[in-house]
């Protein structure tokens, strides 16, 4: 049995006969062109260009983005830094975006309720404040942060039991 191997055609623009589907690259039309979201940009049909964490193409005047791919990590706790687009490993679990849902390990919140890992809940008396529970290796600490929405900018604040 043999391999298949896929490899995208080669555009020959010179000829009058190119798939303008395959080859939107080149379709000399103006409505081809794409126009950028800050609307001082113009893409030609078939650019292609990084937004957002995301790759965009311009398809005969049809803007497609798709993610990024991003190499795997393996560790628990996990955090995309500011600028970037791909997650990198933390070891304090309070800086990490998701953690496991874990239901062996559990948080104590201000109210005494036990939460488990990785459960997220809104702070009681507040509309804005989203908890979840991060509890370290320690087996006696429980702690859990606090996500804040303020000016569109986010806040962590930390809570810590012993």
């Amino acid at each position: 049995a043999g391999q298949v191997m896929c490899r995208r055609m080669v555009c020959d623009c010179d000829n009058p006969n190119a798939d303008l589907f395959c080859c939107p690259e080149c379709d000399p039309r103006l409505s081809s062109q794409c126009l950028h979201q800050n609307g001082l940009l113009t893409y030609g049909s078939g650019d292609t260009w990084v937004e957002n964490c995301q790759q965009c193409q311009c398809l005969q005047g049809q803007v497609d983005c798709w993610p990024l791919p991003c190499p795997p990590v393996d560790c628990e706790f996990t955090t995309v830094p500011e600028g970037e687009c791909c997650p990198r490993c933390v070891t304090d679990p309070c800086q990490a975006d998701t953690i496991r849902n874990d239901i062996t390990k559990t948080c104590t919140d201000e109210h005494n309720i036990s939460r488990f890992s990785g459960s997220s809940w809104i702070k009681h008396g507040t509309e804005c404040t989203l908890c979840q529970c991060k509890p370290l290796a320690q087996p006696r600490r429980r702690f859990y942060s606090a996500l804040r929405y303020m000016s569109r900018r986010l806040y962590t604040i930390q809570y810590s039991e012993w």
